[in-house]
């Protein structure tokens, strides 16, 4: 009571309070309006990391030029689900569908099922393993035909030609549309694949494998 009524008189005197040696905790709700500005297309923000031992706060970014691949764990409901419909969304909304292709793996109960209506999706597969095979063999084959036009240019990965695209006005340096597989609830994905002696797991190994570079 003591405390408050402090507060409060301060307020009224126009006192500021001291400043503490953190930066303010992250709210309860973190909108894309929050994130800083990602000057580059690919570089995609999609949440906000608080460093209090940096004593900063900064963008988690999805960098389709760095071809890495992410993990999200956590318990069910934490996010991860709301996470990979972030990506989806930030990935529509600063890129274009000749710029960037993207491939939905839903074991979620249909939980992204939504982003089928994007221009930029090939596809969304829910629980069938045979389908999920082939888009993996497909995306595979895709892979393959890249590195070796990587090849043939002299460069070894979509970056590098990219890069050297936005400069040149020659049609062999054309930008490579980046590739973005989505695979929601791993367990249930696995559970799947086992009806398939596995096969679709070690295509999908194969393509995190390869694929980074394309």
């Amino acid at each position: 009571k003591l405390t408050g009524t402090l507060r409060a008189a301060a307020h009224l005197l126009g006192i500021e309070t001291v400043a503490g040696p953190w930066l303010p905790p992250l709210t309860d709700v973190v909108t894309i309006a929050a994130l800083s500005r990602e000057p580059r297309a690919c570089r995609l923000p999609v949440a906000l990391l608080d460093l209090p031992e940096e004593q900063r706060q900064s963008n988690l970014v999805i960098d389709l030029a760095a071809g890495e691949h992410w993990l999200a764990v956590g318990a069910p409901g934490s996010g991860k689900t709301t996470l990979l419909r972030t990506i989806a969304g930030q990935l529509a909304a600063r890129l274009a569908a000749t710029e960037v292709h993207l491939y939905v793996l839903d074991s979620n109960a249909g939980a992204l099922a939504p982003l089928a209506r994007l221009p930029h999706c090939g596809a969304v597969l829910a629980r069938s393993p045979r389908a999920v095979d082939r888009l993996l063999t497909k995306l595979t084959i895709e892979v393959q035909r890249r590195r070796q036009l990587f090849a043939s240019r002299g460069v070894s990965a979509a970056a590098e030609i990219n890069a050297g695209a936005r400069g040149s006005d020659c049609r062999q340096a054309r930008p490579v549309p980046w590739m973005l597989l989505l695979l929601d609830d791993w367990a249930s994905f696995a559970d799947a694949c086992d009806r398939m002696g596995g096969r679709p797991i070690s295509t999908l190994g194969r393509l995190l494998r390869d694929g980074p570079s394309a």
